[in-house]
């Protein structure tokens, strides 16, 4: 069961990559220590450079699983980089998903602050609400990090975004 899994990780199609991505949380399941003497780990923080954006996807998905116990993916400067940066190839969900988990991550500085937080602003543009209230979220910490000057100015981008999706009825109920 093994080889196939290993074989599917680097297979050149991405619907068997992400495939094989998941099972290897289903693997994790039935034989963590399988996983952990096989490097899976490894393979899958490598897979985080995949062109496609649903395999890197669900290495985020599975990293986050397999390493629970040790605190989920290890959000190192390239990886959330890499993850930011990729935000608009992800399909809704993933968004979600990934800037569910890029909460934890921490800037090292104000300019990175700043790289954040004008990537982030594309999303509050977006269409879908989950999207849009992740992307506050994420705001809402990354400003903290920042320190003052990472504060001012960031209202003026959130208030039309979460304004629009938070509008009030004519009857006045939401």
């Amino acid at each position: 069961m093994l080889q196939p899994l290993q074989d599917g990780l680097r297979d050149k199609s991405p619907y068997v990559r992400k495939t094989a991505v998941m099972g290897c949380v289903k693997l994790f399941y039935t034989s963590s220590s399988v996983i952990h003497e096989c490097n899976i780990p490894d393979t899958l923080y490598a897979m985080l450079k995949d062109p496609d954006s649903l395999v890197v996807a669900n290495c985020v998905v599975a990293l986050e699983e397999i390493l629970a116990s040790e605190g989920g993916i290890v959000l190192t400067r390239e990886i959330a980089h890499r993850l930011i940066n990729g935000l608009q190839a992800f399909n809704e969900w993933c968004q979600c998903i990934v800037m569910g988990i890029l909460i934890r991550y921490v800037p090292s500085n104000e300019d990175e602050v700043f790289d954040i937080l004008n990537i982030l602003e594309q999303r509050l543009k977006h269409a879908n609400s989950g999207v849009v209230l992740v992307s506050l979220t994420e705001i809402k910490d990354v400003r903290g990090a920042g320190g003052i000057g990472a504060r001012r100015g960031v209202a003026a981008a959130v208030a039309p975004a979460a304004g629009i999706h938070m509008r009030v009825s004519p009857t006045g109920a939401l």
